[in-house]
């Protein structure tokens, strides 16, 4: 049997891709142990540090001295400077950490340069212009696209949170446009 695809299917389900991503973009920035090296005290009262699955000693780079161009001191690293990575930094220096910024290429916005849009529920803007979407139908849309093998909580969160997330990231400098599909494209201007 041949299955059609609607427009509507196929937007869901970008949709639910974004949604998934976020989610595990949202997991990676819970806090945890996990992974971190750990103290433990063997048989004899020694203390003994290792990682998660392999000695903390395994996973630790050498570096000469004189390699060391310079030294630079702070609270939080933030490694890429994509739209998480932005956003990251932003809102620990807002904190008041002392942040530094890294970024491997030479061009700021890391993936976020290549994505193809920007999906969001019940942005301030959405919510003047249309007023709530439902999102009790729009979960259901999503799960039934992924034949409700989709994470659940995980797809809550982002349609709880999306709309927030993005006000947040406009109301501290990110610029929207429209792309030739119609989704919303973010950036931020040479400033950071």
């Amino acid at each position: 049997m041949d299955k059609v695809i609607s427009r509507r299917d196929f937007i869901v389900g970008g949709g639910v891709f974004g949604a998934s991503m976020a989610a595990v973009g949202l997991a990676g920035c819970a806090p945890s142990n996990a992974g971190l090296p750990s103290t433990d005290t063997d048989a004899s009262g020694t203390s003994t540090h290792k990682g998660a699955d392999r000695p903390l000693s395994s996973r630790l780079v050498e570096v000469d001295e004189g390699d060391v161009a310079r030294t630079e001191e702070c609270d939080v690293v933030v490694c890429g400077s994509g739209s998480a990575g932005t956003y990251a930094a932003i809102r620990a220096a807002e904190l008041g950490a002392r942040v530094i910024w890294l970024e491997k290429t030479s061009l700021k916005g890391g993936t976020s340069t290549i994505t193809e849009g920007t999906l969001a529920y019940n942005t301030q803007e959405q919510l003047d212009a249309q007023g709530p979407t439902d999102l009790q139908a729009e979960f259901e849309a999503y799960m039934q696209w992924h034949n409700w093998g989709a994470y659940a909580p995980g797809i809550w969160c982002y349609l709880d949170n999306s709309g927030e997330a993005l006000d947040w990231a406009i109301s501290h400098g990110a610029s929207m446009s429209t792309g030739g599909q119609g989704a919303l494209l973010s950036c931020f201007d040479e400033a950071g």
